[in-house]
């Protein structure tokens, strides 16, 4: 795909640095439809010889488009253009498998990892009657939209939900709410949900292939059964730039 610019305007006198007019000169071509959602840009070479500039130049330019969102980087493949936004529910009012096959999207959840780990975070100690820093069951699960990882899942299980802690990793990649109501029985769970934005811990950076530490959206949900014994806690932070969240209500006037 050949970039659309005016090489005379780039190169005049007080135009800006060069990456932020690499950058803008991509964004336009975005805007434009020259570069459509989905698209791959122009490899680095490439664009090193258009512009006339270092491959530090490029880089910082892609990095500035990552982190606005208008770029995505997909590992051993290159840079493209991101898709339009897509809404994505967090009403979570049947979990979150459930709940993007209801907004028309394909779940896939991937467990990243799992075991005993100590949980630092008082209030989901106290949400599982623990002091901070005993042991807790963790499974912390990557998950997907339609083939794009979406966010980053860590949950806490309370030690009475023993068949979710010795459930296989297979189970885990599935619903947990249907994996609840299997073991259980359960079919009422009631929860809490609280929002915030800060910056991602390193490995959900990672797992997210995210370029900097800018905040994201984090969801702590707290889940207990219809005796108010807790069931689970998770802190999911949502990878940006990829999804709309939205949540819907019934007013009753």
């Amino acid at each position: 795909m050949e970039l659309i610019f005016d090489r005379e305007e780039m190169n005049a006198p007080g135009s800006g640095a060069r990456y932020k007019q690499i950058a803008k000169i991509i964004s336009q071509n975005i805007a434009n439809g020259n570069l459509a959602p989905n698209s791959q840009i122009p490899p680095e070479p490439q664009l090193m010889e258009l512009f006339d500039c270092s491959r530090i130049t490029v880089r910082a330019a892609i990095k500035e488009l990552v982190e606005k969102g208008q770029l995505v980087r997909r590992q051993g493949l290159g840079t493209f253009v991101t898709e339009t936004l897509k809404n994505l529910s967090v009403n979570d009012c049947s979990g979150f498998t459930a709940d993007c096959i209801m907004d028309g999207h394909t779940p896939l959840t991937k467990v990243t990892s799992s075991g005993m780990k100590p949980v630092d975070d008082p209030d989901i100690a106290e949400f599982l009657g623990l002091k901070p820093g005993d042991d807790a069951f963790q499974v912390i699960r990557l998950r997907y939209v339609d083939g794009l990882p979406c966010a980053v899942e860590i949950s806490f299980v309370s030690e009475e939900f023993d068949k979710l802690i010795n459930a296989d990793k297979t189970e885990w990649e599935t619903s947990l709410y249907g994996l609840i109501s299997k073991e259980y029985g359960i079919s009422k769970i009631a929860g809490k949900r609280l929002y915030n934005a800060c910056p991602p811990p390193t490995e959900v950076k990672e797992l997210l292939e995210l370029d900097s530490d800018n905040n994201v959206l984090v969801v702590d949900d707290l889940h207990w059964d219809a005796n108010n014994k807790p069931i689970f806690s998770s802190t999911l932070y949502y990878k940006p730039s990829l999804f709309r969240l939205y949540s819907s209500f019934v007013s009753l006037l």
